[in-house]
């Protein structure tokens, strides 16, 4: 998005979000007042006109209408993983992951063969880790600009028991190497050697 002379104020004004969600962005954004915000489970996006500022506030005209979606109980993590969906219609479907939780995950895939509320089963593979089959809802899809794979699902996982302990050691086998790369990567940047 181009800045223009009338936003490039604010924006210099408020932190970088880059890949922070969220939820950890509204305590750098707003400092105070942040959990008020957080303590319903939902997420609200709008937009409001700025008013003016004083004392080093700014005011904002209230909102016309707000956008509220559930808040994920837990946060995903990227991965690039393969998917396999099979459909109660009997066709087989492969997919490559997008992000994942024990709860849900977003794939990517080559055509718009899902519906919203549809039940299938997927087998997903976390490199590394280990594989899954459980059976799930699809929560949601949408078209997007993706030279392979032009279509991304929301999926939510139905989980017994046995399935979400394996769930949960795979994502905290992903996460656990996640955190690994950041800390290397903190103590690479200061031991001096060029990367």
């Amino acid at each position: 998005m181009l800045l223009t002379e009338d936003d490039t104020e604010l924006a210099l004004m408020l932190p970088q979000r880059g890949d922070l969600p969220l939820v950890d962005f509204l305590p750098l954004a707003f400092l105070s007042g942040y959990q008020e915000l957080m303590i319903s489970p939902n997420i609200l996006g709008f937009f409001a006109d700025w008013k003016h500022s004083a004392h080093g506030l700014h005011y904002f005209a209230l909102p016309i209408r707000a956008l509220s979606r559930k808040a994920r109980a837990q946060r995903r993590v990227k991965i690039e993983g393969n998917i396999l969906i099979r459909s109660k219609s009997g066709r087989t479907i492969y997919g490559k992951l997008h992000d994942f939780s024990p709860s849900g995950a977003s794939l990517f895939l080559e055509k718009d063969f899902l519906q919203a509320g549809e039940m299938v089963l997927v087998e997903f593979e976390i490199p590394e880790c280990g594989i899954c089959e459980t059976v799930a809802t699809v929560a949601r899809h949408e078209r997007i600009t993706h030279p392979l794979y032009p279509y991304l699902y929301g999926i939510h996982f139905e989980l017994t028991e046995a399935q979400k302990r394996k769930a949960e050691h795979l994502y905290l086998c992903k996460k656990g190497e996640q955190i690994q790369k950041i800390v290397q990567f903190a103590r690479d940047r200061f031991s001096g050697t060029s990367l």
